[in-house]
């Protein structure tokens, strides 16, 4: 990681590179200073894609005084999405899962001519030294006749760094939309927010003195908040979209991951 004399980290250890993108593309994205400290992202929801799509984007360089983040992003082969499954570290406890509000389609119930649908969307956030500190994930299925969505469920998969005393809020989430007759939007969204007073020793014990330069000179607890959300539509088609943000000691030098597909991640 590298820090410009204009504000920007530049992080160096970006997975991105090894992952052999298809069509990827680099854009700056806007974020907004937060009333705790830090700066808020989100973007807003991707447009309607087909879930055979696999996507990936990675945050590649961060300006805490502007609130601008650069972030690569393009399709994954075969071949890509096994490196980055490799790289992914297993799932730690505390998963929670929501049903959707559905007035047909309970269990028990059989409604002929319904499809399955399933898609999700998770957010990680990795330390200089390409540790996975935390992630998110957001999987959300779905049933539809073809015009309506007729039944839901989410289940959100939290990770936290085994080690460092991490603790967390714990998994919360919503639904947005609806189920039922001329129903033809349903959204998930799960939230987490994860609290460590060790990150910075953490670091320094990485990286050396100079860290301590890089993390402002700021030796508050850190946290770290992640929100990744998934829009379901009646067609089988979705979107998706992701909220973080980082404040704290030392939380300028994490950059977050994030990759969406059919089927479901942990």
């Amino acid at each position: 990681m590298t820090v410009g004399a204009d504000g920007w980290f530049h992080y160096t250890k970006v997975l991105a590179n090894s992952l052999h993108l298809q069509g990827a593309t680099t854009r700056t994205i806007n974020g907004k200073h937060a009333a705790g400290g830090g700066c808020m992202f989100d973007d807003g929801a991707s447009k309607a894609t087909s879930r055979s799509v696999n996507g990936y984007s990675e945050e590649v360089a961060f300006n805490p005084k502007t609130c601008q983040e650069s972030v690569i992003e393009g399709t994954l082969t075969a071949s890509g999405l096994a490196t980055l499954r490799a790289a992914s570290p297993a799932t730690s406890a505390g998963a929670v899962t929501g049903m959707g509000p559905s007035p047909r389609g309970t269990k028990g119930e059989v409604i002929p001519n319904l499809i399955n649908y399933s898609a999700f969307e998770k957010v990680s956030w990795v330390d200089p030294a390409d540790i996975t500190i935390t992630s998110l994930a957001n999987n959300l299925s779905w049933n539809s006749d073809g015009s309506s969505n007729l039944w839901a469920s989410y289940n959100g998969v939290p990770y936290a760094f085994a080690y460092d005393g991490w603790s967390s809020t714990g998994v919360s989430g919503s639904w947005g939309g609806c189920v039922g007759a001329g129903c033809t939007s349903i959204e998930a969204s799960v939230t987490d927010t994860w609290h460590n007073t060790d990150f910075e020793a953490v670091l320094l014990f990485i990286m050396g003195p100079s860290a301590y330069a890089a993390c402002g000179f700021d030796d508050s607890p850190a946290d770290f908040y992640l929100n990744p959300y998934i829009y379901g539509y009646s067609n089988g088609t979705y979107s998706w979209g992701h909220g973080q943000s980082a404040n704290g000691g030392c939380s300028d030098l994490v950059h977050f991951r994030e990759n969406h597909g059919g089927g479901s991640s942990s």
